[in-house]
């Protein structure tokens, strides 16, 4: 698989979902579509590839998850992204974080680890790095209107 950039990535946001289901390296992927008219949301997930995206009703791209762990991971890699990075070295790359959270026991949904906001022109990066170490877990690309407070 070619590396892509967080920044190509993030190009698909607003693009038809159709856009990047053409597009390799995911044209040659297997997405599930499911959709949740409650929630308004169409979900796409690659589970062999380690890649789901988020759209609404209207097709559009609003946030893209990329998964780095034990059960899913992404079938390549993130250029400018070293999944060997530590938290410092993805702090140095992205500048500071908007936003940081650290690791929380929930009772309801469990441990997560440590977490960073990067606010980007027209988008945002989410980084969320596993249980006690602060190696990459998840990434989460998605639009400014799609960020939490």
């Amino acid at each position: 698989m070619t590396e892509l950039t967080i920044e190509q990535i993030a190009k698909y946001l607003e693009s038809a979902a159709s856009v990047l289901l053409s597009d390799p390296p995911f044209n040659s992927w297997s997405f599930e579509r499911s959709v949740d008219p409650d929630l308004a949301l169409v979900d796409y997930v690659s589970a062999k590839n380690g890649m789901d995206f988020v759209c609404g009703l209207d097709e559009k791209v609003s946030c893209i998850f990329i998964y780095f762990n034990e059960s899913r991971s992404l079938s390549g890699a993130i250029q400018g992204l070293p999944l060997t990075s530590c938290r410092q070295d993805l702090i140095h790359l992205f500048g500071k974080p908007s936003k940081s959270g650290a690791a929380i026991n929930d009772p309801i949904f469990g441990e997560y680890g440590a977490w960073d906001r990067f606010l980007k022109q027209g988008y945002c990066v989410h980084i969320q790095y596993r249980i006690n170490t602060e190696q990459v877990s998840q990434v989460t690309i998605m639009r400014e209107d799609m960020v939490p407070l």
